[in-house]
């Protein structure tokens, strides 16, 4: 898109030159050089100024030189003035100039937003109409020209300025996907982490731990049967000694898989992380997130299946559903925890079967099927969509109920 744009304003700036060229060359008499030279002093500067000012700009957007879809009011709109009063001496003194309207139709387009652009070019056509009678008396095809040509600048520079907006729409839209993307996929490596030291922590408290627990009350029972016994200080002070190591070693399993086993999330750090999964959606702020209930910790494959399960539903609502806003809540109940995803989408009918490659909604059943849970569907066609994930997690009983 930005080449093709600075690959027109050369252009642009070569025919400017040209036909310049060609009206001094037309007319050499020393009031039509003035005309000229004033054009030009006032279009070079000009022009070199500006494309100097959109590259500064967009190095400090950080991003490629490109046009700027239009320059503020003031300074700019002066420079505009002068050039179009230069071009109107210098083409009522040399009939040949009215043809150097055309490319500043284009000129006056890009560097004034779109309602001072569409004045200038109405202002350019109205004088290469009155230059042209001024030269060779009123004829169709000296109206016709500067005013078709007119309106195919004016059509072509909206049109332009519409395709820019959309490109950097698209853009922006690009970076916010890529981005969530990138959030996403770092928050599932940290749950995969976290279910792995979870399941090795239950590993070793399966076998060591309750290994070395075993030892010790086997050595505790050897103790006593061993104390009623004469002259069995030596074999007991032996096995004392053997369940003190193996106390101590189970203390150190205890203590290793303390470590290993994740900590329960905070009250807020699940509604935290769905609040930043809904954020990061391409529809960004049309996504809205609240929280219903006291939030409280939670077991954390139910943590995980809560916030998996939402990033494959908000996939969805960016992919297929084609909507404008989506809402969605976190409800914490006393025996569990449910998560709603509505939207205002397109909606379809959930008896139908699935189109081939779509495994979204499938998956999030199979994600609240293995944690206990369920997942139910409601939408019609044209009638949007919503989808509620219902898990078991009872809240713990209070301190001191019995």
């Amino acid at each position: 898109m930005a080449r093709a744009w600075w690959g027109l304003r050369t252009a642009l700036d070569l025919l400017v030159a040209a036909l310049l060229v060609l009206a001094v060359v037309a007319d050499h008499r020393p009031v039509a050089l003035a005309w000229a030279a004033a054009f030009a002093a006032v279009y070079l500067p000009g022009t070199l100024l500006g494309r100097r000012a959109e590259r500064r700009a967009a190095a400090r957007a950080g991003a490629p030189a490109q046009p700027a879809g239009g320059h503020p009011a003031g300074p700019v709109l002066i420079w505009l003035l002068a050039l179009l009063a230069a071009w109107a001496g210098l083409a009522f003194t040399v009939p040949e100039a009215a043809y150097l309207a055309f490319p500043l139709f284009f000129v006056a387009m890009h560097v004034a937003t779109p309602a001072p652009g569409l004045v200038a070019v109405a202002g350019l056509t109205a004088l290469a109409v009155a230059a042209i009678a001024h030269h060779g008396g009123p004829s169709p095809g000296g109206v016709i020209g500067p005013v078709v040509g007119g309106l195919v600048a004016a059509a072509t520079g909206l049109g332009f300025r519409l395709l820019q907006r959309e490109v950097a729409a698209r853009q922006a839209a690009l970076a916010q996907l890529l981005a969530a993307r990138a959030d996403v996929a770092a928050i599932s490596r940290r749950a995969g982490e976290l279910d792995e030291r979870a399941r090795l922590a239950a590993e070793i408290h399966d076998t060591v731990a309750q290994g070395l627990a075993s030892i010790g009350l086997l050595l505790h029972a050897a103790e006593a049967e061993l104390a009623e016994l004469p002259g069995a200080d030596r074999p007991l002070g032996r096995i004392r000694l053997a369940r003190g190591t193996a106390a101590d070693n189970l203390a150190e399993t205890r203590a290793i898989i303390a470590r290993l086993q994740p900590a329960p999330l905070a009250g807020a750090e699940l509604p935290a992380a769905l609040a930043r999964a809904c954020a990061g959606t391409a529809l960004g702020a049309a996504v809205s997130f609240r929280v219903d209930g006291a939030a409280r910790p939670l077991p954390q494959v139910t943590e995980a299946t809560v916030l998996r399960v939402a990033q494959t539903l908000l996939g969805n609502v960016v992919a297929h559903s084609g909507a404008r806003s989506c809402r969605v809540t976190l409800t914490y109940e006393p025996e569990g925890v449910a998560l709603d995803v509505v939207d205002d989408g397109v909606g379809f009918d959930p008896a139908a079967p699935a189109p081939g490659g779509s495994f979204g909604l499938a998956g999030a059943r199979r994600r609240a099927r293995d944690a206990g849970g369920d997942l139910t569907v409601e939408s019609a066609p044209g009638a949007g969509c919503g989808v509620r994930l219902t898990l078991p997690a009872p809240a713990p009983a209070r301190e001191g109920a019995r």
